[in-house]
């Protein structure tokens, strides 16, 4: 477990503020549109929220493909 963290602080998320900025810019739109979502969303914009955010995670995943796989993965 601890080697996986100390490989993660490797990635270029970690090392250049461009990407983190490009993956975390993505991050808050997801989340922003995660938050829009409501009680009275239908299952189908529920899914088509998830499709969009798989959709942005990935036209970022050249950036680093180790955090972003990570995150796809961990989002299914």
């Amino acid at each position: 477990m601890r080697q996986q963290n100390v490989d993660r602080m490797n990635t270029p998320y970690y090392q250049s503020t461009t990407v983190r900025k490009a993956i975390d810019d993505v991050l808050q739109e997801n989340a922003s549109m995660f938050a829009n979502l409501g009680i009275t969303s239908t299952k189908e914009e529920k899914e088509l929220a998830k499709m969009k955010e798989r959709e942005s995670l990935l036209s970022v995943r050249h950036l680093d493909p180790q955090t972003i796989d990570s995150l796809v993965l961990n989002g299914d």
